[in-house]
């Protein structure tokens, strides 16, 4: 007999949050206390707050057996690399190449999605200090991906990240960088629709 564990779930800890606000469809940490979030100032704290970076989400159970599938989650790559001006068009492809044979050495088979920034209106086209776009990001990332499938990596996938928070949703990030809670909600909502149920639930329709 199997169990799946709802969000709701008494038994799950969520580690590093100050409050979980729950509702019957999801729950959502916070890092301030939620009921009081009117007290703290909207565009200063309340939006950094409700991006749940650092939660870790954990459970006790005394069974003697745990079983279950591990469903990775997808490598994003490409905006803090444009802040930290670290990597150039020479040696940003070969990064991420490297980083994906690491990973295949131990999980050869494991599913793998590699996913390209998503929307940043100031980032797109300013090149950095080393010449980058989030736009050339996006391309390079997409190439690094098809040479790896090219030379036999069958289950690597890219996600080009405007699928999962777009133009469209530039009002959702309001510091032209984090997405917002709502912005957080859009993303859960695309990766399960556009990454999760496509790459790693029903894997038999990807080839």
């Amino acid at each position: 007999m199997s169990y799946r564990l709802r969000p709701d779930d008494p038994r799950l800890r969520w580690y590093g949050a100050v409050s979980v606000q729950r509702t019957e469809e999801w729950v959502m940490p916070w890092r301030i206390p939620y009921p009081e979030r009117a007290l703290f100032p909207p565009a200063a704290l309340q939006e950094r707050a409700a991006m749940p970076a650092g939660v870790r989400i954990a459970f006790r159970s005394d069974t003697t057996l745990v079983a279950g599938e591990v469903v990775p989650y997808p490598e994003c790559v490409g905006i803090n690399v444009y802040g930290a001006s670290s990597l150039n068009l020479r040696t940003f492809r070969p990064a991420i190449i490297g980083f994906v044979q690491i990973i295949r050495e131990r999980h050869p088979d494991v599913p793998f999605v590699v996913m390209s920034p998503i929307y940043s209106p100031p980032r797109e086209e300013t090149p950095n200090v080393v010449g980058m776009t989030l736009r050339i990001m996006r391309e390079e990332v997409e190439a690094a991906v098809e040479t790896l499938r090219a030379h036999g990596d069958r289950h690597l996938y890219y996600v080009n990240g405007l699928e999962i928070l777009g133009p469209e949703h530039g009002h959702l990030l309001p510091d032209e960088l984090h997405p917002n809670a709502e912005g957080y909600r859009l993303m859960g909502r695309n990766f399960l629709q556009k990454v999760a149920a496509r790459y790693f639930i029903d894997r038999d329709n990807t080839t």
